[in-house]
């Protein structure tokens, strides 16, 4: 349908569709504002008459913005998912363009990275990172920190991309790493009739929608066989996912080769209707993808409590995860992904420096 449609827009515009060109800004905005509803495309030129040059600008135009994915053609896999998406999308469509229109990007690799973050540094030096209260005569100083376990286990965390490419995780650790995340270890009833049971996990949610569900890629995992499976956060199982079969971490993770010796990906994947349903304000949204940190920073904890090397990205290849993980993506998204595995080498915190918030153990002024 789609072929056909780009033909038969060639045929009224007499025009070479062949190779498509970017369309011009202005034409191409003044076409979108008019196509808010389903259009057959003789309408569209029926107000031009005999004007060649301007049948041929809007058939460029068409023909350009349909390749790019901007307009849709009815009968076709993108048509009906644009009107699944009309379907259920209660945020609006600038919370729409935002989320969805900062998928799929190119990611930068390290070498090409250094030389744009050298050149931002050049032209914009770097902010202060904390906020100190050194000279300020009415700072009132706190009591140390409780030099508790919580605590020890916390300040010990690091991001460390040290995975041991050779060294299998035991299936417990990974399971603790899901729990410690994502488990719903309790119900209760919610306050508006119709509501149902709300979950209770110990990361907390909005409203107590809970919108994220765990994936696990189990490359080197005990127990195990590798492949993509999704965790039952109310049992504290795991069942296969029949996605792609991709087992190579760096492709789906932005092309970071530090990823590539992970034993073990966690996905967080958000379920937007979960939030939605409640809470119909944008605002949401921001709240929905805030709770991924919640979840990560939990699952981070405990794999430090277990003395794996741990990091999380947000940089995801979104179209190679969504087929890996089988996921819809109109009404699912891959937000935050978390590498597990063995550590090559240990923690070297000789370059760390501690301040006067680290507690008891501090070193330095």
């Amino acid at each position: 349908m789609k072929e056909a449609a780009r033909q038969q827009i060639a045929r009224l515009g007499a025009i070479d569709i062949e190779p498509a060109r970017p369309a011009p800004t202005a034409p191409a905005l003044a076409l979108l504002l008019a196509l808010d509803a389903w259009s057959e495309p003789e309408d569209l030129f029926a107000g031009l008459g005999r004007d060649a040059d301007a049948r041929a600008a809007l058939a460029r135009t068409l023909v350009s913005l349909i390749d790019a994915g901007v307009i849709v053609v009815a009968e076709t896999p993108e048509a009906a998912q644009d009107e699944r998406f009309a379907e259920f999308w209660r945020w609006g469509a600038g919370a729409a363009h935002w989320f969805f229109g900062q998928k799929n990007p190119r990611f930068l690799q390290p070498e090409e990275l250094e030389g744009v973050l050298a050149a931002q540094l050049a032209a914009h030096p770097a902010p202060p990172l904390f906020v100190r209260h050194d000279e300020r005569r009415d700072r009132i100083d706190l009591p140390p920190p409780t030099d508790d376990a919580f605590l020890q286990i916390a300040r010990a965390r690091r991001s460390s991309r040290a995975f041991d490419p050779g060294a299998a995780v035991p299936a417990g650790v990974v399971a603790d790493c899901l729990h410690a995340g994502l488990a719903i270890v309790g119900v209760f009833d919610g306050s508006v009739a119709g509501e149902g049971e709300l979950p209770l996990a110990m990361a907390p949610s909005g409203g107590g929608r809970h919108p994220y569900e765990g994936f696990l890629l189990a490359r080197r995992v005990d127990g195990l066989e590798p492949g993509v499976y999704h965790y039952g956060s109310a049992e504290h199982s795991l069942v296969p996912v029949d996605g792609d079969g991709a087992l190579d971490v760096a492709p789906l993770l932005g092309d970071q080769a530090w990823f590539a010796d992970a034993a073990a990906v966690i996905f967080l994947v958000a379920h937007f209707e979960r939030t939605a349903s409640k809470y119909t304000h944008p605002n949401a949204l921001r709240v929905l993808l805030i709770e991924a940190g919640h979840i990560g920073q939990n699952v981070l904890l405990r794999a430090c409590a277990h003395g794996l090397a741990a990091t999380p990205t947000g940089a995801l290849a979104d179209r190679r995860v969504e087929a890996a993980l089988a996921l819809d993506p109109v009404r699912q998204a891959a937000v935050y992904a978390i590498g597990l595995g063995r550590r090559a080498a240990p923690s070297d915190p000789s370059g760390v420096r501690a301040t006067r918030a680290s507690g008891p153990a501090r070193r330095g002024g």
